[in-house]
């Protein structure tokens, strides 16, 4: 170390561990992720409105789930970039029901899309990834899996009384002490 302490080095199967461990979570996490998407009061027209836009690859799915507080007509809309209607779905509600809505894209074009609603509810919004981006997912984590078993497997491989023996060779540890002499 830089200020005259000693630490022994690090070990290459830790490292591998370490990252094969760090991108397994963030992989998982950010494919796992999932939030209700708040609804917008509009003043003017006395109605909640929420409204997205994606860019899929191919042959994606988008669902939606909406469950109103009171009863309500509500209207789920998909529309691409120069305004032409994908998907359609409308319904008429009462509490306690939910409308859920599924729209597959077949291009791989900009979407954009709303939900309009006389009531305030709970929207959840979901784009399941097909084709493409579903292939650079898994590939993310098979890196990651790799990373970790390889790490693992160095660890066993070599056991560790054999590289703790490789740190305590003494002509590695010697101190030599010096003075400067004018």
């Amino acid at each position: 170390m830089g200020a005259g302490g000693d630490v022994s080095p690090l070990k290459a199967s830790d490292v591998f561990i370490l990252i094969g461990a760090s991108i397994l979570a963030a992989s998982f996490i950010l494919t796992t992720w999932d939030s209700n998407v708040p609804m917008s009061y509009v003043d003017d027209s006395n109605e909640w409105f929420a409204e997205g836009s994606i860019n899929p690859s191919g042959s994606d799915i988008i669902t939606i789930s909406f469950s109103p507080v009171n009863d309500t007509s509500v209207e789920f809309l998909v529309y691409d970039s120069e305004g032409v209607e994908i998907c359609t779905e409308m319904a008429d509600l009462i509490s306690g029901e939910s409308l859920d809505a599924e729209c597959e894209l077949t291009r791989g074009e900009p979407i954009t899309w709303s939900l309009e609603s006389n009531s305030d509810g709970e929207l959840d919004f979901d784009h399941k990834k097909k084709g493409f981006s579903l292939v650079i997912m898994v590939a993310i984590f098979m890196t990651g899996g790799v990373s970790l078993l390889y790490g693992l497997s160095i660890k066993t491989i070599i056991p560790s009384n054999e590289s703790d023996a490789l740190n305590d060779d003494e002509d590695v540890n010697v101190v030599v002490e010096a003075e400067l002499v004018d």
